[in-house]
């Protein structure tokens, strides 16, 4: 018995395949403050660009000290962070969905 098997090749002009994006999981995580308090998260981008954001849709992001803090804006990719931890009431006024700048 003779097998015989068929390949057909990409045509000579079809570019490489590239690096590929895949969206963060739409599944809810929790996080955790130094001081053990949970807070329930979303993760949002993909690898070239992301950012976290509670169950509201605020964005927040951690200090230099571990703790979860509100995103008043970002500096680039760089977020500027409010003094209020994520796990109590966001600031007044501040906007949700804030999303980090794509720096190329």
């Amino acid at each position: 018995m003779i097998f015989t098997a068929c390949v057909q090749a990409a045509p000579p002009t079809a570019p490489p395949p590239g690096p590929s994006s895949a969206p963060a999981s739409p599944d809810i995580v929790e996080g955790r403050q130094p001081d053990g308090t949970v807070i329930k998260m979303y993760l949002k981008g993909d690898e070239r660009i992301n950012w976290v954001e509670t169950e509201e849709g605020y964005t927040i992001a951690q200090d230099e000290k571990g703790y979860w803090r509100y995103v008043q804006k970002y500096e680039g990719k760089k977020p500027v962070l409010s003094e209020i931890p994520a796990d109590k009431a966001p600031p007044e006024g501040l906007r949700k969905n804030i999303r980090p700048v794509l720096v190329k």
